[in-house]
């Protein structure tokens, strides 16, 4: 008889058991990056607070309507001609901009190119939006250097989605309120990144 292996992937996974996963991955990347520090002191009124997130998505923040299209979690879509008129840029350099990896460029539902308002900011791309867009996009798989992890799309929506491990605030917005926290969300992306690819 041959010995059979079977490889789970993350969306094999009960969905309870996948977001228990992965708040405990977060905390044990917080612990073991020296990011975050639990204490005798300080370790109760910290289990108070993670309960109280989860408790206010519970009661809150899940029971906004589920069936959201593209659009509505990215927000608006900005053309070309308005995206060139707003950078102050060419054609040319607005495309060099998509091939470095360094602006998004998605499709919507209705396959209509379009570049997401919430990356950009007093006329230029959001520099702390850059610096998460550009590692996302680069990043490819080990055995496969030509297929990259995500599409723009996805960087879209893992930008704007709201999580329960950002307080109910998607990234964009979490970093406009706590801009101090790039290098955090950085070191998270990247750690998510390797684990993704070699789950592959």
């Amino acid at each position: 008889m041959t010995n059979e292996t079977t490889t789970s992937h993350a969306t094999d996974f009960d969905p309870v058991e996948r977001v228990k996963n992965q708040i405990t991955d977060y905390i044990d990347f917080l612990v073991s990056s020296g990011e975050l520090k639990i204490t005798k002191v300080n370790s109760h009124n910290l289990s108070f607070e993670l309960c109280a997130t989860a408790a206010r998505y519970a009661l809150e923040d899940q029971h906004e309507p589920p069936s959201k299209n593209f659009t509505q979690i990215v927000g608006d879509l900005h053309t070309s001609a308005a995206t060139r008129q707003y950078l102050n840029i060419t054609q040319e350099e607005l495309d060099q901009l998509v091939e470095d990896h360094l602006i998004l460029k998605v499709t919507d539902s209705s396959g209509r190119n379009g570049y997401p308002a919430f990356q950009f900011k007093n006329g230029a791309v959001r520099p702390e939006i850059q610096k998460l867009i550009k590692p996302h996009l680069d990043y490819t798989y080990p055995e496969n250097p030509k297929k990259h992890i995500a599409e723009p799309w996805e960087v879209a929506l893992h930008l704007t989605t709201r999580s329960l491990l950002h307080g109910g605030y998607s990234i964009s917005d979490y970093l406009t309120k706590y801009p101090e926290q790039l290098d955090r969300e950085i070191k998270t992306l990247q750690h998510d990144l390797h684990k993704r690819a070699y789950a592959y």
